[in-house]
């Protein structure tokens, strides 16, 4: 958050049980709404948009969904470890061992992370492997570059993408 001026006020108002359920600034009222076991039901910024919560009965958050409606679920195991987490934005499958450590995220875009501990359980590599045959994200527009630029390391034949197409 930021504000324009050295000397905003900024107010809290909480319910009976001491949760904050109303801020106040320059910019508006940020509210929280809770269910009865004092979990965050809904988040709504000073235009309106919320954003809703949803738990299981362990008090696990299994659903975030956004204003736009996108939906971010979770799904656990009897232990209570994630397991799965599905989204618009590419999902996400976990593996743990027997002590509850994280050993693998494996992405829907092909990057899988392992983990490995020593024997006190400490974390003493991370890997990242890349898809075979990555796709690189989209970032817009793409162009060959014909005159170059060599002191910008921008050679003639080279493409640039997204923000890096010059505009002519």
């Amino acid at each position: 958050m930021a504000y324009s001026s050295l000397r905003t006020t900024v107010a809290w108002e909480f319910d009976a049980v001491g949760r904050p359920i109303a801020m106040t600034d320059t910019v508006g009222v940020t509210g929280w709404s809770y269910d009865v076991a004092g979990q965050v039901l809904s988040e709504t910024n000073p235009v309106g948009a919320v954003v809703a919560h949803a738990y299981n009965a362990a008090g696990q958050e299994t659903a975030l969904t956004y204003p736009t409606g996108e939906t971010v679920t979770t799904t656990f195991d009897n232990s209570g470890l994630p397991v799965a987490q599905r989204s618009p934005f590419g999902d996400l499958e976990y593996a743990f061992d027997d002590a509850g450590r994280l050993l693998r995220q494996d992405r829907s875009n092909g990057v899988d992370t392992t983990f490995g501990y020593d024997r006190a359980g400490r974390v003493t590599n991370i890997t990242h492997q890349l898809p075979a045959d990555p796709t690189p994200p989209a970032l817009g527009p793409v162009a060959p570059c014909s005159g170059g630029n060599t002191a910008g390391g921008i050679a003639p034949g080279d493409y640039l993408a997204g923000w890096d197409v010059p505009t002519v």
